[in-house]
């Protein structure tokens, strides 16, 4: 057997048992969007670290009621992109638009042009019941009866999360943890999610509720999604068009329908 040979089974494997889900992918995009303007356009964008480039020249959209799949190994630039389109970090070059309207290079922009961000990282307050950190996300709202409107429509999505209301965040498991990241969000009613690994650290089953709360913000709420990830079966799951990033460049563009049919070979070998 040729070590080339032999590459390729290792990698078969490890992208196969990666997800831990049989089940087939949900067909996407049947109930969604009934409009498809664009609200994301990155155009040209560059970041660097120092002398350091981590993104080059790269170009991207997201539309309405949209999942766009941003997928790469680990350090091939995927989270400088989503922080540079969050204002997080300052591009050198470039244009971030959402509907049209350039950004100012803060976070304070993106916020009030509807952009929300959920990082890689938790990002919740350990001390804090879960209602509480849910108050947080919809702090610029002061009726507080959109508010419990929000709350309600949050717990929709995450349904496990209403008995743990007024259980300090620190105490969830990790999947918990992911979806009340994820719900804060929500609670300032994004029109464009960013989400930075959604399913790193967790269980196929808490990775598979979490994917499919963000499947349904596309297809019920008319969100557009970007995400970056590096494990390709998830993305794939719910994924209406794939960007391929590899040394901080967009190396392809497919549709998720392409590269579900694919199939792990095909996909390892887009990097």
């Amino acid at each position: 057997m040729t070590k080339l040979r032999r590459l390729e089974e290792v990698e078969m494997l490890e992208l196969e048992v990666l997800p831990g889900w049989d089940a087939a992918p949900r067909q996407v995009g049947e109930t969604r969007r009934t409009r498809a303007e664009t609200v994301l356009s990155v155009l040209g964008l560059d970041v660097r670290y120092g002398r350091r480039t981590v993104v080059s020249d790269l170009d991207l959209s997201v539309q309405h009621g949209e999942v766009v799949a941003l997928i790469g190994h680990n350090g091939c630039g995927k989270s400088s992109t989503l922080n540079a389109i969050f204002g997080l970090v300052a591009p050198d070059c470039g244009e971030v638009l959402v509907n049209g309207v350039p950004l100012l290079p803060d976070m304070g922009a993106a916020a009030a042009a509807g952009v929300g961000l959920v990082p890689a990282t938790r990002n919740v307050f350990d001390d804090l019941a879960v209602r509480e950190n849910l108050r947080l996300g919809g702090r610029q709202e002061p009726d507080v009866a959109e508010l419990e409107r929000r709350t309600a429509r949050v717990l929709a999505l995450f349904p496990e999360l209403e008995a743990r209301l007024d259980i300090a965040a620190g105490k969830l498991s990790g999947g918990e943890q992911r979806m009340v990241g994820l719900a804060i969000a929500l609670m300032a009613q994004p029109q464009l999610l960013l989400l930075d690994e959604p399913t790193q650290a967790l269980s196929p089953s808490a990775a598979s509720r979490v994917l499919n709360a963000v499947r349904a913000l596309a297809d019920e709420r008319d969100t557009a999604v970007l995400l970056a990830e590096v494990n390709v079966a998830s993305a794939l799951r719910i994924a209406d068009r794939v960007y391929v990033m590899n040394n901080g460049a967009i190396r392809s563009q497919h549709t998720g329908e392409e590269l579900r049919a694919a199939g792990p070979l095909g996909w390892w070998r887009l990097f």
